[in-house]
């Protein structure tokens, strides 16, 4: 008898584990890069657009300086910079690069059957690891409707939609839509219109490293304000 229930217990055990375990989600992944993985497999990953741009490979914020007069120092380039404050609290932007010949130009990756500019934000986890905290990438916005739709197509319907009213240099307002995606331990964020009036932008970001970082970023202001 006590075999008997020693057994069912453990069946218990087993299916309560397994459940929690499945009900734990991944970190979502934008084509084969995953948010929360390391630098080092970030880099050893093939791009997978070689067909668009031959020998795209990451140039991160963090790599030597580039001294040849054929390649570009791309440390300015939106892509690759970072401020102050991020590169204090240990903050690594990648983007990608493409050569031809002697020349080297930015690269991307193609979404949703759009080619996209993207940058790879990489943030320290508890153990000064660097790992994939954000995907950023941008395009004209006249790809909204075909981005939105694939995103839904891919993890169902938006968590929330939000609609607001933007305005350009010359006082022009146009209608901007914000969906959100969430996995409770990633997002994805769709902006139709996000820094310019014809600028959309799609960000991946891991939950757990996005919070760290903003931690990070808020201890600095409290350091360079005292507590008085």
């Amino acid at each position: 008898m006590l075999k008997v229930a020693f057994a069912f217990l453990v069946s218990c055990a087993s299916f309560f584990f397994a459940a929690h375990v499945e009900a734990s989600p991944e970190p979502y992944s934008l084509r084969v890069y995953r948010l929360g993985m390391s630098q080092e497999e970030f880099r050893a990953t093939t791009h997978p657009d070689q067909a668009e741009w031959p020998s795209a490979r990451p140039v991160c914020s963090n790599d030597p300086s580039q001294t040849s007069s054929k390649i570009l120092d791309r440390k300015f380039d939106e892509e690759v910079l970072v401020s102050k404050d991020e590169e204090q609290v240990g903050v690594v932007r990648c983007g990608y690069y493409s050569r031809s010949s002697s020349l080297e130009y930015a690269a991307g990756l193609v979404i949703a059957d759009v080619p996209m500019f993207v940058s790879s934000e990489f943030f320290p986890d508890e153990n000064g690891a660097l790992r994939l905290m954000s995907i950023r990438s941008w395009v004209n916005n006249q790809y909204f409707d075909k981005v939105s739709a694939a995103l839904s197509t891919k993890f169902g319907s938006p968590a929330s939609t939000t609609e607001e009213t933007v305005q350009n240099k010359a006082g022009a307002q146009f209608a901007s839509t914000t969906m959100l995606w969430s996995n409770i331990v990633s997002n994805i964020v769709l902006r139709e219109r996000d820094g310019e009036i014809h600028r959309m932008t799609l960000t991946y970001s891991h939950a757990r490293l996005a919070e760290a970082f903003r931690n990070a970023i808020g201890g600095l202001a409290v350091k360079a304000t005292g507590t008085l």
